[in-house]
């Protein structure tokens, strides 16, 4: 079972009320407790991110909510991982810092990241 940082899913609240939206209710129409989101480093089922997403896009009227999310994210909020990441001196050195500390966010994946013939796939 995959599972993400509570964290995820209260950056997603914030955006619902930075847009007028009610994220008590998307928050409870997703099946997110209000406990499950005290601690960020708690982790939450996957799913219920994604329900979060799915009722907010409802709650709002906006069915490109999430990639209006992902347009407006941080990336400094994500920690660990983004300095990893963006401070890499190669890009190859920052997928491969990317692969290497995902799970200080996302636990349940298996990322791969392989090179042949000088094309890059991360997976």
């Amino acid at each position: 079972m995959v599972k993400v940082r509570s964290e995820l899913v209260t950056t997603v609240l914030h955006f619902v009320a930075g847009a007028g939206g009610n994220p008590a209710r998307v928050r409870s129409a997703a099946g997110i407790r209000p406990g499950d989101l005290l601690d960020p480093a708690r982790l939450i089922d996957f799913d219920l991110l994604g329900a979060a997403l799915a009722h907010a896009a409802d709650d709002l009227g906006d069915p490109f909510f999430g990639l209006h999310v992902g347009a407006n994210f941080h990336l400094e909020g994500l920690g660990l991982l983004t300095y990893a990441v963006l401070n890499a001196g190669t890009v190859e050195i920052g997928l491969q810092n990317l692969v290497r500390y995902l799970d200080s966010l996302v636990q349940g994946i298996r990322p791969e990241l392989a090179t042949k013939r000088g094309e890059t796939v991360l997976r």
